[in-house]
């Protein structure tokens, strides 16, 4: 159903940069009423450390407003 309310879905694939578009994607999925729980799937082999550092601080913030699964 359109805007009803689920559990959103985020893919981070690849070397972990410093790329605003995934945290801009988190905190989207923060701010989205509808996503009542976010799994978030990394398959990565690393990356950057500034890339890992937005990374997490990006999943801190929504796991402050809703629950959150990595895997």
């Amino acid at each position: 159903l359109p805007g009803g309310a689920h559990v959103a879905r985020l893919s981070v694939e690849g070397f972990i940069s410093d790329d605003r578009r995934v945290a801009e994607a988190l905190d989207r999925v923060a701010r989205d009423a509808a996503a009542r729980a976010v799994i978030v799937a990394i398959d990565s082999p690393g990356g950057a450390v500034a890339g890992g550092e937005a990374l997490h601080a990006a999943l801190g913030r929504l796991a402050e407003r809703k629950p959150v699964v990595t895997v």
